[in-house]
């Protein structure tokens, strides 16, 4: 790098940004000052001063409304100071609430807040002061503002912009040093690690913030909004003023000598945020160019650690601003724009691809000199585990995979399952459904996103047992389908209406059980072909309110119908055929787990969408016959919502550390124990089981021996 810093050129003449609205965080000296006075310049209708400091903030404001430069160029502009603290996640969400509830749009957000310390500090947040303010923080505005930005876009037909200032500085990085990473991943490596100088604890924060930007490139694209961030270069500005003396006075030398004015900050900032295109979405600009991502960054290490460290934050941001729907507010007239429902949901779907391939990155790739802690035994999962959070540590587990799941189509959990583990790189999932129009939707969705992936459609209809050999006929006559590592028996219908199936059965049990029994008979070859086969069988807690009608299980008919008990049936049976593969089948590898993803809504409850009450009091009042008290009035149903109400299906198809425990009813990701779990008697007895084969070789005409 040449002593002297290159000439900056002035910025094009014509800008023009009347009408837009900006946001420039730090904005009360150094370069976020300059930021501000340029923009306002350049006719900015808005602008929100984001600080830390409000006594200063509106000091400063009113010095820029009463700079003759303001009133002649821009006299009627807007100037909100807004607090705004980037050393903690509360005023983060606090500043995105209140401006959401202030204005209808945001066109342009400069995060320029940072800091360079001395020494090393924790923010109270637990994080290293650096990586909280230059980084953390940061990623916690952009993504609670894109979807603002994006509507924006929306409105005006043009991209908005979010533009960062980063730093060369970058290169310093502690982990092109390959110091060990300590247990707990990047964050706690940066918040525990000792030894680290203040110019490489400047430059981890700036790495980190160009990493998540180069991520974020390849999940959400420029069309709505242009991301970058921009290297100023040696600035003439007060960040020097927190360093030690001895480190000062040398500091300010250099400065002297080569340092740049404000002003000239100013224009590269501004070129990479209203002049710049397309070409520099995720990209370092330094001296208004398009720099190349460091070594460290192309090498294998700086890969893994990008993948890492976008997805720990984009879960960050998920847990405090996705999970808690009240802190932002939705559309509201009296509050302006608040979140466009559409944007939302494309970016919550962008950014959680970009959380899932990421959390176990400390359990499988690191080299020896880059390596997270290897775990010694599986986490601790619970009822509230996301899948999201599994399908990394199951990465291993499900990468190279053939997987089957029956009942896939959008809105239900079997779409969510596959587009969960898709991922983790398996190398063909089949999708299996009555609807192969509605299975497309899925598999386009899928190719879009994963295109390494093979997806295949197979024509499954559960209510016809003609149907279901035609379906298993064709799967084993696929070549390349030479067998199938997981078997997912997810498809079902709940509490509908009483009817009977072309064969002669009541539909919940013909559909839920007895056509998934004969399918996975019939393709029994394939699923051992395997060289670690498994199946897995959807069942429900609702086994609770119907043990097998062992000489009525059509209902008489329909005279002795409940649709609560119908359904129950086919559950407790599902468990039951869950417990007997794992009993004949357990010697040749085979493991097979029944499984209750709990509840959440899908569109599996759509016979009770109608009237919800009657749907509702049914159960209950199973669960009154039954003496069910802990269901009484459904008081203490605990709904999940998407990304839980599969968790333990993932976990069902790939834990590696419950197979001692096969056959096993699993729930809320762990192996439920009967003594203090709702799980009864009659859906794990092997009595039963054994019963229950008998009666369905008897009912699809085919007897199946091993």
């Amino acid at each position: 790098m040449p002593f002297f810093q290159p000439p900056v050129p002035s910025l094009p003449s014509g800008i023009d940004l009347s009408g837009q609205t900006a946001i420039v965080t730090g904005a009360t000296a150094g370069i976020g000052l300059e930021i501000s006075r340029q923009l306002i310049l350049y006719k900015v209708s808005n602008l929100i001063m984001a600080v830390r400091n409000m006594s200063k903030g509106e000091t400063v404001r009113k010095a820029l409304v009463s700079d003759p430069a303001v009133k002649t160029a821009n006299p009627h502009v807007t100037i909100k100071v807004m607090e705004l603290d980037t050393e903690n996640y509360a005023s983060v969400q606090r500043f995105v609430s209140a401006y959401q509830l202030a204005f209808q749009d945001l066109h342009l957000l400069m995060a320029n807040a940072g800091i360079g310390t001395a020494v090393k500090e924790l923010a109270s947040s637990g994080h290293e002061m650096d990586t909280q303010v230059n980084y953390l923080s940061n990623v916690l505005l952009t993504l609670a503002l894109l979807p603002m930005l994006e509507t924006t876009a929306n409105k005006t037909g043009k991209p908005t912009r979010i533009t960062w200032t980063g730093s060369r500085m970058y290169e310093k990085t502690s982990l092109a040093k390959k110091l060990p990473l300590q247990k707990g991943g990047l964050l706690n490596h940066f918040n525990t690690a000792e030894g680290i100088s203040m110019l490489q604890r400047y430059g981890d924060s700036k790495l980190l913030c160009v990493l998540f930007q180069l991520e974020l490139a390849k999940h959400y694209p420029p069309d709505k909004v242009i991301i970058n961030s921009f290297c100023p270069g040696l600035v003439d500005t007060g960040m020097t003023d927190v360093l030690p003396i001895y480190m000062r006075i040398p500091a300010n030398a250099m400065k002297a000598l080569r340092a740049r004015s404000p002003q000239k900050a100013g224009w590269i900032a501004l070129n990479a945020a209203v002049v710049a295109g397309a070409e520099t979405h995720g990209r370092l600009l330094g001296d208004m160019e398009v720099e190349e991502p460091s070594e460290f960054i192309k090498s294998k290490e700086g890969q893994k650690c990008q993948l890492y460290a976008a997805g720990q934050h984009a879960d960050k941001w998920n847990s405090l601003f996705v999970s808690d729907e009240s802190k932002i507010p939705t559309n509201n007239p009296e509050h302006g724009i608040g979140r466009d429902t559409a944007a939302q949901t494309r970016i919550n779907r962008v950014f959680n691809e970009m959380r899932s391939p990421l959390i176990a990155f400390d359990a499988m790739l690191f080299s020896n000199n880059l390596s997270y802690a290897q775990p010694t035994m599986a986490p601790s999962w619970n009822r509230d585990t996301r899948a999201s959070e599994l399908v990394p540590y199951y990465a291993p587990q499900i990468a190279g995979k053939t997987i089957l799941v029956t009942g896939v189509s959008t809105g239900g959990l079997g779409e969510r399952f596959v587009k969960q583990i898709a991922v983790a790189n398996p190398s063909i999932l089949i999708l299996a459904g009555r609807s192969t129009s509605k299975i497309r939707v899925v598999i386009d969705e899928l190719g879009a996103a994963h295109p390494e992936i093979k997806v295949k459609a197979l024509a499954l209809n559960l209510l016809s047992l003609a149907d279901v050999r035609k379906a298993a006929e064709t799967l084993n006559s696929w070549a390349d389908i030479p067998h199938v590592d997981v078997l997912v028996n997810n498809a079902g219908i709940m509490a509908v209406p009483y009817s009977k199936t072309e064969d002669g059965f009541e539909s919940q049990f013909q559909t839920n059980h007895l056509s998934h029994f004969l399918f996975t008979n019939l393709i029994m070859g394939k699923i051992l072909a395997s060289k670690g086969p498994r199946v897995v069988t959807v069942s429900s807690g609702v086994h609770r309110v119907g043990h097998i009608r062992w000489s009525d299980y059509n209902f008489n008919d329909g005279k002795h119908y409940q649709r609560w008990l119908s359904y129950g049936q086919s559950k407790t049976a599902n468990a039951l055929m869950g417990l007997s593969l794992a009993e004949k089948l357990g010697t040749r590898g085979l493991l097979s787990f029944p499984m209750c993803p709990g509840t959440s809504i899908t569109n599996l409850s759509a016979h009770g969408a109608n009237d919800f009450a009657s749907f509702a009091a049914d159960l209950t009042q199973m669960d009154n016959i039954y003496g069910n008290k802990w269901c009484w009035g459904m008081a203490e149903m605990q709904m999940k919502d998407p990304d839980q109400g599969v968790a333990t299906h993932v976990f069902a198809a790939f834990d590696p550390s419950i197979a001692e425990y096969n056959g096993a009813f699993l729930a809320g990701c762990h192996v439920a124990d009967p003594d203090q779990e709702e799980v009864y008697s009659w859906a794990t007895s092997k009595v039963d089981a054994e019963r229950l084969w008998k009666l369905c070789e008897k009912l699809v005409g085919q007897e199946f021996k091993y």
